[in-house]
């Protein structure tokens, strides 16, 4: 069964706070966290990481000494010390959220802002966006964020990410039971934060419904 795990960053972290942990992350993290211009950048990608290695613990019992993350054929991350447990983390405003699962997984989270609508033509494959432009100008911003998060959970578990074209493959949507012919991938959506989508998507066939929250306290912890 698929987990959803999510923890809120707090306003007024900084990364310098989280020099011991960041010590025993691999180099490539370690330049990327100092390389961010912008603090909250940097403090999604530690809070990533922290909200990781918490899962490892609740899911194996074992605190990692060390993070050993390696990228894939398309830059996933994954875990060679725990080849069982597949993950992915997304973050979008002050949230950070990981899924888990025992089979390829991915998921998305975006804060819903104002976008411009003509970038859907562009995204949208063109069974999707005939959909899309039925609906009423009053939910499409709504729809936009349902559709969206729902193909980048799908190009995230392939474990391809954006080397996947978004308007190269058309969801079954709108509707309750969203469908990918002939790809053995599962589509969730999950409910969250106000101002939020969350969408997740996986080999499994089920997942939690509730999301676990863990505390910016809890994540230190470990």
């Amino acid at each position: 069964m698929i987990q959803v795990y999510a923890t809120q960053i707090p306003s007024k972290a900084l990364r310098s706070q989280f020099a011991g942990f960041t010590a025993i992350l691999p180099e490539a993290y370690r330049k990327r966290i100092a390389g961010f211009l912008r603090e909250a950048d940097a403090l999604r990608t530690i809070f990533g990481l922290l909200l990781l290695r918490r899962i490892i613990y609740d899911r194996t019992g074992t605190v990692p000494e060390n993070m050993n993350i390696e990228p894939g054929e398309y830059g996933k991350p994954f875990l060679p010390d725990f080849s069982e447990l597949h993950f992915n983390i997304s973050h979008s405003g002050e949230w950070v959220v990981c899924a888990v699962s025992n089979m390829p997984v991915g998921i998305d989270v975006e804060e819903i802002k104002p976008v411009d609508m003509q970038v859907a033509e562009t995204v949208f494959a063109l069974g999707e966006l005939d959909k899309f432009k039925s609906i009423r100008d009053a939910e499409k911003l709504d729809a936009f964020y349902d559709l969206w998060t729902l193909k980048e959970s799908c190009m995230k578990a392939a474990g391809k990410g954006l080397y996947m074209e978004p308007a190269g493959f058309c969801l079954e949507w709108p509707g309750e039971k969203i469908n990918l012919k002939k790809s053995g991938l599962n589509f969730f959506r999950c409910g969250f934060a106000d101002g939020y989508k969350l969408a997740v998507c996986g080999e499994e066939e089920s997942i939690s419904p509730d999301v676990i929250f863990v505390s910016d306290t809890e994540c230190r912890a470990w």
